[in-house]
């Protein structure tokens, strides 16, 4: 089924399937998922099978309804976009590595230096040589 919302701009398509139907907003000119970044774009655009339930207190909740409304958005989107924006910062964080100057430098020598050919290595490139022929041939 498809509806539309807050002054015809706005398309939401509910998801019968489910006891508790999601909506989830496009952009009827692009249809793209209007969230502001990419981030929550990302996680939105998966289906909604999972239920997350959490205590907050009352002027938390207050102040979410408020602001959600503020922002033309239900509760749950206000909540799903900061959700998806923060798991993403905070993944990304965990999987960033930040080296000082003399730290990359040394991480570019390791890159740098050839390794010792194991005779595993050397069986593997006569074998993929015999596949695909020289490496330098290719080029």
């Amino acid at each position: 089924m498809l509806l539309c919302y807050i002054s015809g701009s706005y398309e939401a398509d509910i998801d019968s399937r489910s006891l508790h139907p999601y909506i989830v907003r496009h952009d009827t000119e692009a249809g793209a998922i209007l969230m502001k970044t990419a981030a929550a774009r990302a996680y939105t655009s998966l289906q909604a099978d999972e239920r997350q339930e959490f205590r907050l207190p009352k002027s938390l909740k207050a102040h979410l309804h408020e602001a959600a409304t503020l922002q033309g958005e239900t509760v749950a989107e206000y909540v799903i976009e900061a959700v998806a924006e923060r798991v993403s910062k905070d993944l990304a964080a965990a999987t960033t590595w930040e080296l000082t100057v003399p730290e990359q430098k040394r991480l570019l020598e390791i890159l740098i230096e050839s390794p010792q050919a194991t005779k595993a290595f050397v069986e593997s490139m006569r074998r993929a040589d015999a596949l695909f022929g020289p490496i330098s041939a290719q080029h």
